[in-house]
């Protein structure tokens, strides 16, 4: 991949992830969402480790600080639950 490429999706994620963390913290769940359905759409897209890693870092610390106002932001916004991320971890041995 293009280092510039790289560096702006990298880029692209740490923005997301700032605007969703600004928004909760002004009390605005609805814009929040907007910001994370976004971040996990760019996740989905690129594939890249760290866009991913930014993106469960995002939903795991707007779920740990404003639970019940992004979970039921998320769910009328999307008409589904909150997502979660479940890692499997195997090693040879």
């Amino acid at each position: 991949m293009l280092p510039y490429l790289a560096a702006t999706r990298s880029g692209l994620a740490r923005a997301l992830d700032a605007t969703a963390r600004a928004h909760l913290a002004d009390g605005r769940s609805v814009d929040a969402v907007t910001a994370l359905r976004s971040l996990l759409a760019l996740s989905r897209r690129t594939g890249q480790t760290y866009v991913h890693a930014r993106c469960v870092s995002a939903f795991a610390h707007a779920r740990a600080e404003h639970r019940d106002a992004i979970v039921h932001a998320w769910e009328r916004a999307t008409g589904e639950g909150f997502p979660t991320f479940v890692y499997r971890f195997s090693g040879g041995e």
